[in-house]
């Protein structure tokens, strides 16, 4: 079947038409929910909520910095007509525009987010941070260009993550911490249920129910199907989790239903229809996934086969603007049965450069393999001229009229896909390849600051084992030890052969051979500014912001030499 073809934006954007008419979803603008109630969108990923209570205004999140944060505030106009008492956090990922507010108005403000918020701010900069940040900015188009071909409509949640060269940090931490439970509390003069039971993108998620204005904001029902699976790489998001929270949200029975992405939904009977369509989608996945699992079939069978049903295939709630069907499929085989998906001949597959050559070999040779993508392309099959490239790069990354052929494939591709996340994703490795990027090493992203700065004071030092070396570190045997001023000993970690041991505690009392080798003392600011590559340890040496207590500088900046791009010189 041949693709629909595609239109142009009025930033020259070339995409499929569905997703260009997305974009005025989120043309920014805040809109009036009823009376108490307003909602600002289209300033970023994400929105921001007004509350007017008795006793003050409540807002809810605060995007992604603070330049977000004063547009959507202003945008309330003459709706904001009391001072801000309270900020509520629906989760993590869009509360770094909080540091406005508190500039607006100074105070006193309660700031509530979920207890788990500064484990999971934390945790997506430690042991698999550097691809998580990697691909995170592949996902929301970072190094895209903002208007033309290849730019970014919109991002399927929002317009956009960041305006250019707007991004000025203003994170908060929360004066109160919500248990994992149901907590019922006043807030401004209005009753608040506050639900930290329910994970949807985030574990530390609230559902924050206002029941004598009937609203109900969420952070589980989006203007697009739910992405079980994100093309950047996540903890598995558990699809029943998501149907029970929904369910929870419907026996509120809320009039208006406000979401942290997307417009409000306004009446009871759109309310209704909207909730059970998205709850329904995510139930229909789960459940003919695991229909297909103990039917033996695989994850690529099942992510071949499986769709939604008419009903909810043509449901304005949940159109895959974001993600897609076959990734969340395969996000439930994996999460719930494992990477096995029953066929044997996957349990030693052949190593992917052997596979392409006896492929490419078998195909009747380079040149043979690169025209049979061309006449793939000539049948629309575009996926798989893109897979036949791919093992002709796969065997030599230089092979520039298959990195060319590639490109073109990923740019139509692009071009014709509802979905953001793909698309980004098509178009980011397209323009690698035109570049001459391909089978360039990735070099690991260092820790970033602010995350090494809410994290414990061990964290980082046990994230980093992860970043050893095993052949440069294959005949050391060091212990280092960090001593955190104010804090105490962080802990140790103990390099010995190829591994790096993670102690908690002093390791000279436990690690053994229970020795020091290596002693560093410095503040937490100073760690993170080492870590991040913002300070070298013979500035913080020569400062008075760090000191050897045990051996030398340049043993330690060895030390360090055996991890993956943490080189404090």
């Amino acid at each position: 079947m041949k693709s629909v073809e595609p239109a142009v934006s009025g930033q020259g954007a070339i995409a499929h038409p569905a997703y260009l008419a997305h974009s005025d979803k989120f043309r920014p603008r805040a809109h009036k929910v009823n009376d108490r109630v307003w909602c600002a969108v289209g300033f970023g990923l994400s929105n921001v909520t007004l509350v007017l209570g008795d006793e003050g205004a409540i807002l809810i999140d605060s995007g992604e910095c603070n330049e977000e944060m004063a547009e959507a505030i202003e945008s309330f106009g003459a709706a904001l007509d009391r001072p801000v008492v309270a900020v509520i956090c629906s989760h993590s990922h869009y509360i770094s525009g909080t540091a406005e507010v508190l500039k607006r108005w100074p105070g006193p403000i309660r700031i509530y987010a979920h207890e788990d918020v500064g484990q999971v701010m934390a945790d997506v900069g430690a042991e698999i941070g550097p691809a998580y940040m990697r691909r995170l900015k592949v996902q929301f188009g970072y190094d895209l260009p903002r208007s033309g071909p290849d730019s970014m409509p919109n991002l399927g949640l929002g317009p956009f993550m960041f305006r250019e060269g707007v991004k000025t940090p203003g994170f908060v931490e929360p004066t109160d911490l919500v248990p994992a439970a149901l907590t019922e509390t006043r807030i401004a003069g209005l009753r608040v249920r506050l639900d930290g039971r329910y994970a949807s993108d985030s574990r530390d998620t609230l559902i924050i129910d206002f029941p004598e204005l009937e609203t109900v904001v969420n952070n589980h029902v989006w203007p697009c199907l739910f992405n079980i699976y994100p093309l950047r790489g996540e903890l598995y998001r558990d699809p029943l989790v998501m149907v029970h929270a929904i369910d929870e949200i419907r026996s509120a029975q809320p009039q208006y239903l406000v979401g942290v992405h997307g417009l409000p939904v306004i009446g009871g009977e759109s309310v209704r229809a909207c909730l059970n369509d998205y709850r329904d989608s995510i139930q229909y996945l789960w459940d003919q996934t695991v229909r297909g699992i103990n039917a033996a079939m695989t994850p690529d069978e099942l992510a071949a086969t499986i769709e939604l049903p008419p009903r909810l295939k043509s449901s304005p709630w949940v159109q895959p603007f974001y993600g897609e069907t076959p990734y969340h499929v395969r996000a439930i085989h994996n999460g719930l049965f494992g990477w096995f998906g029953g066929d044997t001949a996957t349990l030693h597959p052949v190593a992917p450069a052997r596979r392409a050559q006896l492929l490419v070999d078998g195909l009747g040779g380079r040149d043979r393999v690169l025209a049979q993508a061309r006449e793939a392309v000539g049948r629309d099959e575009h996926v798989w001229a893109a897979e036949l490239c791919a093992h002709l790069l796969q065997l030599d990354p230089s092979d520039s009229a298959a990195a060319a052929m590639k490109a073109s494939v990923l740019r139509h591709l692009a071009q014709r896909t509802t979905a953001a996340n793909t698309r980004a994703f098509y178009l980011e490795e397209a323009r690698r390849l035109e570049g001459g990027a391909a089978g360039q090493r990735v070099q690991p992203v260092r820790p970033v600051r602010p995350v090494v700065m809410r994290a414990e004071p061990g964290r980082f030092l046990r994230a980093i084992a992860a970043r050893l070396d095993p052949a440069r570190s294959a005949g050391t045997d060091l212990v280092l030890r960090l001593t955190l001023t104010g804090t105490g000993v962080a802990g140790g970690l103990h390099v010995i052969g190829g591994v790096g041991r993670f102690v908690a505690g002093d390791p000279a009392l436990t690690a053994e051979p229970g020795r020091v080798d290596l002693g560093l003392t410095c503040d937490k600011d100073t760690w993170a500014l080492l870590l991040a590559g913002r300070q070298t340890l013979a500035q913080a040496l020569q400062a008075g912001k760090a000191r050897m207590d045990t051996g030398e500088a340049p043993a330690l900046l060895a030390f360090f030499d055996l991890f993956d791009n943490l080189s404090l010189r």
